[in-house]
């Protein structure tokens, strides 16, 4: 699937004059780059997030003001910093990008009457009084003009709507279903008026009772035909819009489980649940909206049309005023969208701190900081409410406004009519039928507007999922690689790894061989990269350099899927899930087999814990293991490392909280099977257990042989 919503689509003129955009950061640090990505869409270059992190990288630790004007000098820009006092911020050209808090850059917009504009990468748009800014602003700014080398050209990746709409083509049958059911609705809908004309017109002629009721009944299976097209379609709706947000979520989530593990490591908790939510929005815009919003316009059109008929003037009247309401809207969207991002940012920002506090809640009681934690969350919620009120208070005017015009106007078509019926053009049933004609059309048009708006207004929910969506997936390799007669050797020939382009080496020229059924124990300082090694050797990260081997084939052409089938492991960080003891060692696996499964548990000298639990292997455990010992933890999880038989087994301080004993025992049952072992640890019972040792820092050298200690 490809998916696609971000992209900032900002017009860079807006009659004649440039736009500065406002481009939310996506990961944790990346607030530098779209700085530059506004800076540089202002100018003509239109760059975003997805373009600068392929072309000059990301770091975990950051970017520095030195590497802001080298990644703007590369696009054609000239950039110089000046430590300026906020008072004098008037004097450099603007936009420029400033330095915050001692940690994060915006830019700053322009200064009106002592107030800063300020487009926020993490916040959106802001307007401080110079007291707020001033405790904001660290005295550092960054004047950017275009260079001789600058060019205007768009870099961006493109989605639009029309892609969006091109995912509920499946769905064919149903929205053609309630399209017509649609259509048979509002049809009705528009006689309604001649009931009104042939009765005004009529009520003082002697007609008989036998035609009235006739009429009557006519007209009363027109309303319930009409009730039962709209209960119908309403149904309809509801049943196509469960099945698309099913749909896209399927898709979306498919997609984001095959991105690299890094995507997530630089990202809140809260941020990637809030993009999935959004997903229920812009489902809702485009079923329930763009029907809607399509019949509205086409029943607006049968109205005026109507009207016309009647009177040209009054249908003139009643198109400027619905001209100006939708002008009206449509000069607000832009203001409401810039809340909306700001709004959206503020409901991740909570969100990821309340999922933060609740993981780590036993930290939170042991500091005795309940009452900081919730202050700081529910300061985050009071921001994003504020911006939802704004928004809110913006739509609170202007629906009002559009009622206040469509009220003044009916009373000008009323005056109108009455002088036409005076002069005996019109009759009181068509008077009374162009005033609900016009209604009618007043009640379309508004609706449209509405819709038209709320797609527009899509757009900040666009920008979040589109960060997914459109991120490249991990490069997995062959799918489907024979492994049946792959040895479970590993061969690391001159690797080494760096985080970005600007990033210090976490190692380079290391040079490690591993034979099959071989024990081994890497050690290494803290920060010394022994982490990161293990998560190369899994894929979970590329190399920068060098290269893996695993059976004396490179792991590109053997692929990711190949490796994991031979391959088990327990990093420092793994978790259980939701589920039982039983579901957590066999991954969840529907066909689980339980010998096989108490095999793993009693080679993880966790069988006898789990035959005591109160309800033994169907025992749950919460996502973090509630319930459950450090040590029962981590044999749980070395117990669904072994269940599916693995030749080859890395373990990242996978036995740090378990004691001697156990980990004595687990160390002689693994041992007994002969598969590649390959230990990361600190404790010394651990690495004592391994045949032999491999000091990490020692394996850097290029032709430095390998220490080998045996116990």
């Amino acid at each position: 699937m490809q998916f696609d919503f971000k992209h900032t689509q900002q017009d860079m003129a807006v009659f004649g004059m440039r736009k500065l955009p406002v481009i939310l950061q996506s990961e944790i640090h990346e607030c530098g780059q779209a700085c530059v990505a506004m800076i540089s869409t202002y100018y003509g270059c239109l760059v975003d997030l997805p373009y600068l992190r392929s072309k000059f990288g990301t770091s975990i630790k950051g970017t520095s003001l030195h590497r802001l004007v080298a990644i703007l000098r590369e696009l054609g820009f000239q950039a110089r910093a000046y430590s300026v006092p906020a008072e004098n911020l008037g004097k450099i050209a603007l936009p420029c990008v400033l330095f915050c808090r001692l940690n994060h850059f915006v830019v700053l917009k322009e200064i009106i009457a002592e107030k800063y504009v300020v487009h926020d990468p993490a916040l959106g748009k802001r307007v401080l009084k110079k007291r707020d800014f001033q405790d904001e602003y660290s005295s550092i700014a960054l004047e950017v003009s275009p260079g001789e080398r600058f060019e205007s050209v768009d870099l961006r990746s493109r989605y639009g709507l029309r892609d969006a709409i091109q995912h509920i083509s499946k769905f064919r049958f149903q929205l053609i279903c309630i399209l017509l059911l649609a259509l048979l609705a509002e049809m009705l809908g528009i006689v309604i008026p001649w009931q009104i004309q042939w009765a005004v017109d009529n009520f003082t002629d002697p007609v008989g009772n036998k035609l009235i009721w006739l009429v009557t009944g006519a007209f009363l299976a027109v309303v319930a035909v009409q009730f039962l097209a709209i209960i119908a379609k309403n149904w309809a709706l509801a049943k196509l819009g469960a099945a698309l947000n099913l749909d896209w979520y399927h898709k979306l989530l498919a997609h984001v489980l095959k991105l690299p593990p890094e995507f997530f490591g630089a990202r809140h908790v809260g941020d990637v649940a809030t993009k999935f939510q959004s997903l229920r929005a812009i489902q809702d815009a485009i079923t329930k909206g763009a029907v809607d919003g399509v019949l509205s316009g086409l029943f607006g059109v049968f109205a005026i049309g109507a009207l016309f008929i009647y009177s040209k003037p009054l249908a003139g009247i009643v198109c400027a005023v619905a001209a100006a309401y939708f002008v009206a809207r449509w000069l607000m969207v832009s203001r409401v969208v810039d809340i909306s991002r700001s709004e959206i940012a503020w409901i991740a920002t909570a969100q990821g701190e309340l999922i933060e506090t609740i993981g780590g809640i036993e930290s939170v009681y042991a500091a005795n900081q309940q009452d900081r934690c919730a202050r700081k969350n529910v300061e985050s919620l009071r921001k994003a409410l504020d911006f939802s009120f704004k928004g809110s208070r913006i739509i609170g005017t202007m629906i009002p406004f559009g009622q206040g015009m469509f009220s003044m106007s009916r009373v000008l078509i009323i005056t109108c009519a009455i002088y036409l019926a005076r002069s005996g053009d019109f009759t009181s049933g068509m008077m009374v039928a162009c005033v609900s004609y016009a209604d009618i059309f007043y009640t379309k048009i508004s609706l449209l507007a509405e819709k038209v708006l709320e797609i527009r207004h899509l757009k900040a929910h666009f920008e979040g999922i589109a960060e997914y969506a459109l991120a490249p997936r991990q490069n997995l390799g062959p799918e489907n690689f024979d492994t049946s007669s792959l040895t479970p050797s590993l061969r690391i020939r001159n690797l080494g790894f760096r985080y970005s382009p600007s990033d210090p080496w976490v190692f380079r020229n290391l040079n490690i061989e591993i034979s099959a059924g071989e024990s081994v124990a890497i050690v290494g300082e803290s920060g010394s990269g022994k982490s990161t090694l293990a998560k190369l050797m899994l894929g979970l990260v590329e190399p920068t350099e060098g290269e893996i081997l695993v059976g004396g084939l490179p792991l590109t052409e053997i692929g990711l899927p190949g490796l994991r089938r031979i391959c088990s492991t327990v990093l420092q960080d793994d978790c259980l899930f939701s589920g039982s003891v039983k579901e957590n060692i066999s991954w969840f696996d529907p066909g689980v087999d339980e010998d096989v499964m108490r095999w793993a548990a009693q080679t993880a000298s966790i069988h006898e814990d789990i035959e005591n639990m109160p309800m033994k292997y169907e025992t749950r455990v919460s996502g973090r293991g509630g319930g459950l010992s450090g040590g029962q933890r981590q044999r749980v999880m070395l117990a669904r490392a072994l269940y599916k038989k693995p030749r080859m087994i890395l373990l990242d301080e996978a036995t740090s909280h378990l004691d001697v004993g156990n980990e004595s025992r687990i160390s002689s049952a693994i041992s007994s099977l002969r598969m590649t072992r390959i230990i990361f640890a600190h404790r010394e019972e651990t690495i004592r257990s391994a045949e032999r040792i491999i000091n990490l820092a020692e394996a850097q050298a290029p032709h430095e042989r390998e220490a080998a200690l045996v116990n």
